[in-house]
This record gives structure tokens, C-alpha cells and sequence, in this order.
């Protein structure tokens, strides 16, 4: 394993269940479920090997799972709220 931290909230992994995701990046089960809770999507890794050409959009929603998932509410919040603040990118279906 490259890593002993979890990919998305950047804590130790051992002693707890984990899960390897589409791009081969490891986290925590519990993680994995709360990211795909926050942002809908089966691999909440924006690593280049996953991610695809996402929207502004799609990536400041991310950005605020991540931050949610690591315990910084503040940051996620306000990641939020730039997001409602965006006009829809080219790439948002209407």
C-alpha cells in the first residue's frame, strides 16, 4: 500500500475497515459511504486516474465532501455556498 492515510480524510487506516476504490486509492469504508452520501457519485476519488472532465460545479461539490469528511465544517460551508453563488458550467445538464 502507497499510503497509510485514508485518501479522503486523510486519517491513519489501520484498525479499520477499508475499501479500494475504482482509481486503486484506499480509505475507510465509513468514508466511502459518507462521500458517496455528500456528492452521489461510486467513486468519490477526484484523482486524475477517476475523474473525468467535471464541471466546476461537480469539483466545488467535492471539494466540500472532502472537507466535510476531514471535520472542517467551515471550509465545506463555505465551498457550499460558492457553489449556489456558480453559474452553471457549459458541462450541468439544465
Amino acid at each position: 500500500m502507497a499510503s497509510d492515510l485514508c485518501e479522503l480524510c486523510a486519517k491513519p487506516l489501520r484498525g479499520e475497515p477499508q475499501k479500494e476504490l475504482v482509481c486503486e486509492h484506499v480509505c475507510h469504508e465509513a468514508c466511502d459511504k459518507e462521500m458517496q452520501n455528500f456528492v452521489g457519485t461510486a467513486n468519490p476519488c477526484q484523482c486524475k486516474r477517476s475523474s473525468q472532465a467535471c464541471s466546476t460545479e461537480d469539483l466545488l461539490l467535492h471539494e466540500s465532501g472532502i472537507a466535510c469528511v476531514r471535520s472542517d465544517h467551515v471550509r465545506s460551508v463555505r465551498l457550499l455556498k460558492e457553489l449556489l453563488r456558480s453559474k452553471p458550467s457549459k458541462n450541468t445538464e439544465a
